[in-house]
């Protein structure tokens, strides 16, 4: 940025300036007396400019819908302040606008209305708004206030100065009144006399120290209501997101009683055949080929019987099997469907505290709020993402485990068959012995042992009970981290629309796998078809809106929230019933997959409402400043903000990154079993591990997706962008090609295991290696002045991400041999695997690690994004103020050089009316030598005449029109020369606001885009402030020149004085020379008085060529001490300029480093 080269191109114009008509400074009459004072018309546009900034404090009232009532109170109270302060802001300039361009008074009515709206406001930011502070400080600490309390004492300052300012100006247009007496109007000349350029300079300067106190707080009133918007957003977005979680392991839960209750009745029922039938066989056996042997011998028929009446009711109708199998799968399900049943309690005690201090940090507003909320907030959130995770793992985990517990029960089963067949073997031992009195008691003892079927049964049951009970356990939540996380023009936001109507547009593209049930054909179809059609609405709305340039904003707005109302209805319950048949007839997780995509798109819909409202609310804002006129480039720029539609484009980035979760639930319905992890099988999990890689890839996706335009050439700021576009694109290509790898690795079903893991792997080393080492150089050149702070918090971020990679390579170095060892069990390469199989080798618990570990590198995404997309917003925003800083700048040197050009102009106009005033001595000589023709020849007879025609020819000599020209040449001489070096004070100026204001300007510009904690505050507090040093230098020039011009005047008007004291010496001329023609006889009855009056007139001549020639020196000095009180005056108001800037990059530089600290 070369500013002086940039301020030098305006030489040209300026000089082109100098050569248009004469300027005049004289307007309306003003300041409450009827009199045209210059300067009124600036001091009430410049108030009515300081009236739309008061009422720019003031946003619309927020909606808040979370219920916490501590983010209520202090909205309330922000909501106070910036009310009461624009009420009182707007009275006050309003009362001097109006003051300002009246012309009848009373004075005392006008300047009253100024003074009490004044006393308003100094007592609003003195003490008058304690207890709204008071309860800022109570709630959410004392950052706010701090603000609000610095941007209070520059205000209070500068309204010190304005009521100084306000109260010079009523004595001054008072006297001027008073001076005037009973006259209705004030002459010009009483209203320069009182009123003058340094008065009306003074109350220009206060009133723009006020406007330029205003940015600030409206920043910090913005920002502020702004955060509080976000924490009621998240709050009840992360309550949506507790509840549906709620829901989501609850159905988990009844899934698993589904299942539990289907392997329960399987497995009784195959342990009462396994165990019954062999019984019935062994009775049949019994009946037809010992009973009657065993019957004859009473002892032995009795042992036989007892032992079959037992037998009969452990085994035979199958009651104590089924009973003890019923009871305890009951009280098990018991225990199950119970771990769920006070989970939101849970969650409220568990995550409260937590999610309190989460938003604490946003509502605080705080110098790292926004970056710490972007990098924790969604980790919070995603805790509850996690626990579903760990639930449905814990479920999955048991149902592995039920069915190790078959295998245990059907080898308690053999065991049960064994006693059986001893029994019978037994009863055929004693028949063959025949020796009862002997063998029977023996068999009594032995078939006793039978009796263990019973305790086997029992140990049965007690493997069943053990195995409920380590559920209760595993089912505690555990809490982990995950974090999800722009457009300058309306044409990107099109384009994004437009490529996100695209993908709605392939919802309801896709093919059923043949044999699908029709019910579930007909779900897909109708989801597919419904989302598509309300996102293409939505999105085509979108594209019309961001491409309207007729209006009216309200309808293209209204045509978009209906649009959004239909699209999130019908996420939120709308497609219920097909989500139902789809968990029926194909698969519950596929219900879990479009619940998870509809809750993210939901949530994105959510953010995309809320940018939209801010984004009608600056357009309207900008409407409402056009009045009845265009809305221009420079009102959109000032009210339409980068920042304002960078929220609308950040929505729809979320919505590109969740709607393909849709997509991926419509294509989960079209697939059979998933192979993954290069398994030729299906791997419990492996779907949400794509789902969640997925996502991660898409929002990294969105990190190289904000690109700027710059156009200040000032070189720091390219040379930071282009170093952020290097770091975005770096991590962003090594970040999807590692969300690639890992895709394609869950996605593999070759069979061939160990390639794509050691490519995902390779892919995370990659990426590990750009954080590590490859961002070095950017880094350099993102710490400008050795600022820190961007690094600091890229660093931050990319650590977070490095470890979690790190975790990331070693979970999948453990699954690697995991999964190689069961395709190798399975016979190798090309051989199917089965899902038993498949929960043999890679366990749950492994693969939940995985997609917990997934989830903690989205965690990384959001502030990574922050860290780079505020900076480069700032950078944005930097830029685009040079651009406008340079217009402003240039605008006050054009306006300083028309001070110049109306003050030559002028000028010149007070020579020519001075010239025209000198001029009236010769006409009025000619008039008494024209009378005195008629009595010259009576007095020429005189014998005393020679001494008269002296006096006459003295006369003539003195008042003759060659002496006179010469006085009017040598005026317009030295005023000539006098323009000409009038006109060179200001030469340097281009100069002086290179060398000056340039380095203010790209001092402030360097404090934004270092990035700091108080960047963006000291840049809203001091921006106005580097442009107002050449406005006021502007201002100092005017008054300069202005001043001067009424000593000009005055010594126009002591030349007219000394005119008139000239023709006073000759006006009685033809009168006395007359009294001595009327003496008779003539000649010489008039010698006497012709001699008498030849002494006087020779005296009057001589007084009359002298009193003339004073014009003459008078021009001359008087020319001369002006130009030096100019040349004086110009020069201190540049040292004036030297000083404040310099004072001023000062506190620019020191605000970078305190902010809104209280110095005192």
């Amino acid at each position: 940025m070369r500013c002086a080269r940039t301020f030098l191109m305006f030489r040209a114009i300026l000089w082109s300036w100098l050569l248009l008509g004469i300027g005049h400074a004289e307007p309306v009459p003003d300041f409450a007396i009827n009199v045209a004072i210059s300067g009124s018309a600036t001091v009430s546009s410049l108030a009515l400019e300081t009236k739309v900034l008061f009422q720019s404090i003031s946003s619309s009232t927020l909606q808040l819908k979370s219920g916490y009532n501590r983010l209520a109170a202090v909205t309330t109270a922000l909501e106070q302040i910036s009310s009461k302060i624009v009420t009182a802001g707007t009275a006050l300039t309003q009362a001097i606008s109006t003051m300002s361009l009246n012309n009848n008074g009373p004075i005392a009515t006008y300047f009253n209305d100024i003074s009490t709206a004044l006393s308003t406001l100094q007592g609003l930011v003195g003490n008058g708004l304690s207890s709204q502070m008071a309860t800022l400080n109570q709630n959410i600490d004392n950052f706010v206030t701090a603000k609000l309390q610095d941007s209070f004492r520059s205000m209070s300052t500068s309204l010190g100065l304005l009521s100084q300012a306000v109260a010079a100006m009523r004595t001054a247009v008072t006297s001027a009144k008073n001076a005037s007496g009973s006259s209705p109007t004030v002459s010009p000349t009483t209203a320069k006399k009182y009123v003058t350029a340094r008065i009306i300079t003074d109350l220009t300067n206060a009133i723009r120290l006020l406007k330029s106190d205003i940015p600030i707080m409206v920043l910090v009133v913005h920002a502020t209501l702004g955060s509080f918007q976000d924490a009621d957003v998240y709050l009840t977005g992360i309550t949506g997101e507790a509840e549906l979680r709620v829901q989501d392991i609850v159905g988990y839960g009844s899934d698993f009683e589904t299942d539990v209750n289907a392997f329960a009745g399987a497995l009784k029922t195959n342990t009462r055949t396994e165990l019954d039938t062999p019984y019935q066989a062994l009775k049949l056996d019994y009946a037809n080929e010992l009973k009657a042997t065993v019957e004859a011998d009473t002892d032995f028929k009795s042992a036989i019987d007892g032992l079959f009446t037992k037998l009969d009711t452990l085994l035979a109708d199958g009651a104590t099997i089924s009973s003890t199998f019923d009871s305890t799968v009951n009280a098990y399900l018991a225990h199950v469907l119970a771990l769920d049943d006070d989970l939101t309690t849970f969650y409220g005690t568990s995550m409260c505290s937590v999610i309190k201090m989460v938003v604490q940090v946003v509502i605080k507003n705080g110098p790292y709020a926004q970056f710490c909320f972007s990098k924790f907030a969604q980790k919070v959130f995603n805790l509850f993402v996690t626990h579903t995770y760990d639930a449905a793992d814990c479920y999955r985990l048991q149902v592995y485990r039920l069915e190790q517990l078959r295998t245990a029960i059907h080898s308690i089963v053999q065991l049960i068959l064994h006693d059986i067949e001893e029994l019978l073997e037994n009863v055929q031992q004693c028949v063959r012995l025949n020796d009862y009195p002997h063998c029977v008691p023996f068999f009594i003892k032995r078939a006793s042992r039978t009796i263990n079927v019973n305790m086997k049964l029992y140990a049965l049951i007690l493997l069943v009970v053990l195995a409920t009970e380590s559920v209760v356990v595993n089912g505690l939540p555990r809490p982990d981290f995950g974090i999800p996380q722009g457009a300058l023009t309306n044409l990107a936001i099109a384009q994004r629309a437009t490529g996100l109507r695209g993908t709605f547009d392939t919802l309801d593209d896709f093919t059923i796998k043949p044999g699908t049930d029709p019910l579930a054909v007909d779900s897909i179809n109708s989801i597919g078809l419904q989302v598509s059609r309300a996102g293409i609405t939505l999105m085509d709305a979108i594209v019309a809106l961001a491409n309207d340039d007729v209006g009216p904003i309200a309808d293209g707005f209204a045509r978009v929230n209906q649009a959004l109302t239909v699209l999130n209805q019908l996420l939120n319950g709308g497609l219920t019933s097909e989500l139902n048949t789809l968990s029926d007839k194909i698969d519950p997780l596929i219900r879990s997959i479009f619940t998870e995509g509809f809750a993210s798109v939901s949530k994105a819909l959510q953010k995309l409402s809320t940018a939209l409202a801010a984004l009608q609310f600056a357009i309207q804002r900008a409407k409402t400043a056009a009045g009845s006129g265009p809305v221009t480039a420079t009102l959109v720029k000032r009210y339409v903000t980068s920042q304002v539609l960078y929220g609308v484009d950040i929505a729809l980035l979320d919505m590109i990154s969740t709607v393909p979760l849709i997509k991926y639930g419509i294509y989960r319905t079209d697939a059979a079993g998933r192979p993954d992890f290069g398994l030729q099988g299906e791997i419990v999990g492996s779907p949400l591990v794509i789902q969640q890689t997925s996502t991660a890839s898409f929002n990294i996706e969105a990190l190289s997706d904000y690109k700027i335009l710059l156009g200040s050439e000032y070189q720091p700021l390219y040379d930071e962008r282009d170093a952020f576009y290097s770091v975005a694109q770096k991590l962003t290509r090594a970040g999807i090609a590692m969300a690639d790898s890992v895709v394609a690795l869950a996605d593999d079903n070759s069979s061939i295991v160990t390639p794509p893991f050691l490519s995902a792997i390779a892919s995370v080393n990659s990426m590990q290696a750009v954080i590590g080492t490859g961002l070095a150089q950017e880094f350099l050149a993102l710490r400008p002045r050795n600022k820190p702070y961007i690094t600091d918090r890229l660093t931050d971020t990319t650590t977070y991400i490095g470890q979690t990679l790190t975790a990331l390579a070693g979970i999948l170095r453990t699954l690697q041999p995991a999964v190689e060892q069961t395709q190798a069990n399975a016979g190798g390469s090309g051989r199917p695997v089965t899902t038993t199989a498949a929960r043999q080798g890679v366990s749950p618990r492994l693969i939940n690690s995985l997609l917990n570990t997934i989830d903690r590198l989205g965690g990384g995404i959001s502030p990574l994004i922050y860290s780079v997309h505020n900076p480069l917003s700032q950078v944005d925003q930097g830029d685009t103020y040079i651009s406008t800083a340079k217009s402003d700048i240039e605008a006050a040197l054009l306006q300083a050089h028309q001070e110049v050009v109306d003050f030559n102009g002028n000028l010149r106009q007070l020579k020519q009316e001075t010239i025209d005033y000198t001029n009236t001595v010769g006409s009025s000589y000619v008039d008494q030598q024209t009378q005195l023709a008629d009595i010259l020849p009576t007095l020429k007879a005189s014998s005393t005449y020679q001494g008269l025609k002296t006096a006459l020819d003295a006369y003539d000599s003195a008042l003759s029109v060659r002496s006179i020209n010469a006085k009017t040449l040598q005026l317009e001489q030295t005023v000539t020369g006098y323009v000409a070096l009038s006109k060179t004070f200001d030469d340097d100026l281009v100069i002086w606001y290179g060398d000056r204001i340039c380095p203010v300007l790209r001092g402030l510009v360097q404090v934004l885009v270092a990035s700091g904690p108080y960047a963006s505050y000291c840049f809203h507090k001091y921006s106005l402030d580097v442009t107002d040093l050449a406005v006021h230098n502007f201002y100092d020039i005017g008054e300069c020149y202005a001043l001067e011009l009424n000593r000009l005047y005055a010594t126009h008007r002591l030349i007219a004085d000394i005119a008139d004291l000239v023709i006073y010496n000759f006006v009685d001329l033809f009168d006395n020379l007359n009294i001595c023609a009327q003496i008779t006889p003539c000649p010489s009855g008039c010698d006497s008085c012709v001699t008498t009056i030849g002494k006087f007139l020779a005296t009057m001549a001589q007084l009359t060529d002298g009193k003339f020639g004073l014009i003459t020196q008078i021009i001359t000095y008087e020319a001369k001490a002006s130009l030096q009180r100019v040349k004086s005056c110009t020069a201190f108001s540049k040292y004036r300029l030297v000083a404040d800037a310099h004072d001023l990059l000062k506190d620019v530089f020191t605000c970078e480093e305190t902010g809104y600290k209280n110095p005192n």
